[in-house]
């Protein structure tokens, strides 16, 4: 439990720097990162086959998913992204057929409402998930701590994406046992692909 508790607090620590850190970056920086990033999602192979994208929708300084979605929905794709359920650090994925179907949702992160239906975890076969960093070793991603993506994703066979701008890759980051590495890191510099699926 000591252990547990220490990566915890390590987690936590890092999660404030990483959050500060990236206030701090150029606006230029971040739009001209996040097109690259754009581009490089829709370059992969598993992208172009995948018939149902699950995206989380950016907020803030988020490495920014907007025209990923948009583009996918224009390109004939299917397209889920987050709603948080009422039981703590759970969520579903809702499809969409446009950015008008979100609203702030519980935590002022958009959200589907409306007629916008669940999808099963099985129908999704493409994910892309933020992070406040990630390690371009493993492929283990540091989230926000609620644990929301790791529950999801643990039930989805799909391919998973972390995009992360190459100023917040960081080696060696601090895991728990429920923590999942992802099968691709996609920078504005690289997509680093990893050995995860069986």
């Amino acid at each position: 439990m000591d252990r547990e508790n220490e990566i915890s607090r390590i987690k936590k620590e890092l999660r404030g720097e990483l959050i500060r850190q990236r206030q701090q970056l150029e606006e230029a920086y971040c739009r001209g990162a996040d097109r690259r990033i754009a581009q490089a999602v829709r370059e992969l192979s598993q992208y172009r086959r995948a018939g149902l994208i699950f995206a989380y929708v950016s907020v803030g300084r988020e490495v920014d998913t907007r025209d990923i979605i948009s583009r996918a929905l224009r390109d004939g794709k299917r397209v889920a992204v987050p709603r948080c359920g009422k039981e703590a650090g759970r969520m579903e994925a809702v499809e969409i057929r446009s950015l008008k179907d979100l609203r702030p949702g519980r935590f002022g992160i958009p959200e589907p409402q409306g007629e916008c239906a669940p999808v099963e975890p099985e129908e999704v076969s493409f994910c892309i998930v933020p992070c406040l960093s990630a390690d371009p070793e493993s492929g283990a991603r540091l989230g926000y701590g609620g644990g929301y993506y790791d529950r999801y994703l643990a039930r989805v066979r799909a391919f998973k994406a972390a995009l992360c701008r190459e100023e917040a890759l960081r080696l060696h980051l601090p895991r728990d046992a429920h923590d999942l590495p992802m099968d691709a890191v996609i920078t504005e510099n690289h997509v680093i692909l990893y050995e995860t699926q069986g």
